[in-house]
């Protein structure tokens, strides 16, 4: 399962996470990003011995880990064709992004829902933008 684009639901299907470890993972993710599978280390309630046993079932998206590792992009000061290159902004959100930053600074992820940007567009983006 991708580390970096899961649901609840699916991350319960997992032998040995309940309700309550996927919504502590889910939480991890939102709030951090996963940037290796180590990660899940982090997760409260995630203790070694878990971690041994649920590691082999998750991966991190090629393309997320390779955005979180390069340097962040700035919603503020990107251009058009660095918007583009981000995970799930296309041209119209790239446009959007700009015609906002003109009239007000981005200072948060949230922001983006005001000019249309949707939840898994925000979620793709995190980790790989600042302001």
């Amino acid at each position: 399962m991708d580390l970096s684009n899961f649901t609840i639901d699916e991350i319960v299907k997992i032998p040995g996470i309940g309700i309550k470890k996927a919504t502590e993972i889910k939480k991890y993710e939102e709030e951090y990003g996963f940037n290796s599978i180590e990660d899940l280390k982090k997760v409260p309630g995630i203790g070694e011995k878990t971690y041994q046993k649920i590691k082999k079932y998750f991966y991190i998206s090629q393309s997320i880990y390779i955005l979180r590792t390069v340097e962040k992009i700035n919603l503020n000061t990107a251009s058009y064709e660095e918007l583009i290159k981000l995970p799930g902004i296309g041209e119209k959100s790239a446009k959007k992004i700009i015609n906002y930053r003109k009239i007000k600074r981005i200072e948060n992820l949230e922001e983006l829902r005001k000019i249309g940007i949707n939840s898994s567009q925000i979620k793709q983006i995190k980790g790989v933008v600042e302001f």
